[in-house]
């Protein structure tokens, strides 16, 4: 599973407010009657963009609608996730709505939003979070896959990707170099890594082998404070993106 990566650095709060459900009309019968299943979420919009699918996924997960989350994700994905949206309520999705729901609304937003191929593209979010108690800097990248006309989110599947550098949680100074190792069953046909939103140019060794490791150095002046990595690969059948945090002094 994709991981919320966190790096500490200080900030403010902010507090939502919500408003409880109405009552229900009333009837006029003194008999008990079971509630109403609530009616399907809407599928996404066809033609909507990975960011802004990843960003709904974010304020579903933030809400604990796990059915807008479990509609937001691939088939493949709701197999691996599920197989069933209870199962997903009660095991993977509460996970992932503790995790994602802690961005602050205001002070986080998707900042990558990337079609790959006609099937695979990657996004994402990143910001200030309340896990960790002072609201630190996280990252959250998933890929996904293109499905009746709209981008889901692909979670969970056999393409493993991990850090190489810079070290997650580190602090850095001076050049820096971003580097990924990927790992699949199959072979790898795609794969990149953006810094901060920005593509980092690179060379891949084992492109096209099932194990593969990218690198490049990233360029231009980079700013003190906290970034973001993210590293994306896909084999023809499956796709995989995770991110990780670093903080430059």
């Amino acid at each position: 599973m994709l991981v919320l990566a966190v790096a500490a650095c200080a900030g403010g709060s902010d507090n939502e407010n919500t408003s409880p459900p109405p009552p229900p009309a009333a009837t006029g019968s003194t008999e008990t009657e079971a509630a109403p299943a609530p009616p399907p979420p809407p599928p996404p919009p066809a033609g909507e963009r990975p960011g802004r699918a990843l960003t709904r996924f974010v304020r579903a997960a933030r809400a604990r609608e796990y059915a807008g989350m479990w509609n937001l994700l691939s088939q493949p994905t709701q197999r691996r996730l599920g197989p069933s949206l209870e199962r997903f309520r009660t095991g993977v999705g509460r996970g992932l709505a503790r995790e994602l729901g802690a961005f602050v609304p205001g002070r986080s937003r998707a900042f990558l939003d990337e079609p790959i191929t006609s099937l695979f593209a990657v996004a994402a979010y990143g910001g200030r979070t309340r896990l960790g108690g002072a609201q630190p800097y996280a990252t959250y990248a998933a890929a996904f896959r293109r499905e009746g006309g709209v981008w889901r989110l692909e979670l969970g599947g056999p393409v493993g990707l991990r850090p190489l550098g810079p070290d997650p949680g580190s602090v850095e100074d001076g050049a820096i170099q971003v580097a990924a190792e990927v790992e699949s069953v199959a072979p790898i046909v795609e794969g990149g890594m953006w810094l901060d939103g920005q593509a980092v140019p690179g060379r891949t060794a084992g492109l096209g082998a099932t194990r593969m490791t990218m690198f490049g150095d990233a360029r231009g002046r980079i700013p003190r404070g906290p970034h973001a990595v993210v590293a994306f690969a896909s084999t023809f059948a499956d796709a995989s993106a995770i991110a990780w945090t670093f903080a430059y002094r």
